[in-house]
């Protein structure tokens, strides 16, 4: 299976396609911001002279608004251009994949104020809901490793564990959908923000025509 994935929910733009979880491209930057401006020329790269994936994957966060819109809009039109499924991915589950999904795991994401998204994950690797909690509610258990996502809360003290690499996020992504069932395609992709607030995200002329052309030129 053939799966371009891509994640946009913290500073690092990862994006790659992989055929049976093996990377055939991979691109990541660790530049703050401009996501719109970026995003569809590296899919491009991505695409260009290659046959069309069998899946879109794309990391739902948890992350900012304007950083998920601008993948998660960029999944499904692309979805829709090529007519294939859009898998929505935790970006705290697909961290852990990229980590080598071998043992349990706490996966956190700043979440401001004090609190934290946190994702519980066993050794069955059924990822939990990721949920909001505070420091007090969240102590640390005993054989489980803690793994951020970006940079951990100054409120938490000290990180255990490593902190997630977010160059590979996208591969963690595309690991996560290719298991993911059929019934899961089919789900609706629904961003988790870390603050819900009232923004607006806007791709700039050179970045919708890229996408523009990306999408009628890789049939």
């Amino acid at each position: 299976m053939r799966i371009l994935a891509l994640d946009t929910s913290t500073p690092c733009l990862s994006a790659g396609l992989y055929e049976n979880d093996r990377p055939v491209w991979e691109h990541h930057d660790e530049g703050f911001g401009g996501h719109a401006e970026r995003l569809a020329s590296v899919l491009q790269r991505a695409l260009r002279g290659r046959r069309i994936p069998d899946r879109i994957a794309v990391g739902i966060g948890p992350g900012s608004f304007t950083g998920l819109r601008v993948g998660v809009a960029t999944a499904q039109a692309l979805g829709y251009a090529y007519d294939r499924p859009v898998v929505g991915i935790s970006s705290l589950e697909a961290a852990w994949w990229a980590e080598g999904c071998v043992r349990p795991m706490e996966v956190l994401a700043d979440a401001r104020r004090g609190r934290a998204y946190v994702c519980r994950i066993g050794v069955r690797g059924r990822p939990s809901r990721p949920v909001l909690e505070t420091r007090d509610a969240a102590g640390p258990v005993e054989g489980v490793s803690r793994l951020w996502v970006g940079t951990p809360a100054p409120e938490w003290g000290s990180p255990r564990g490593a902190d997630a690499a977010l160059s590979r996020l996208a591969r963690g992504v595309a690991r996560a959908a290719s298991k993911a069932a059929l019934s899961r395609e089919r789900k609706p992709v629904v961003p988790l923000y870390v603050l819900a607030k009232d923004c607006n995200v806007t791709l700039g002329g050179s970045a919708r025509r890229t996408l523009s052309s990306l999408a009628g030129g890789s049939r």
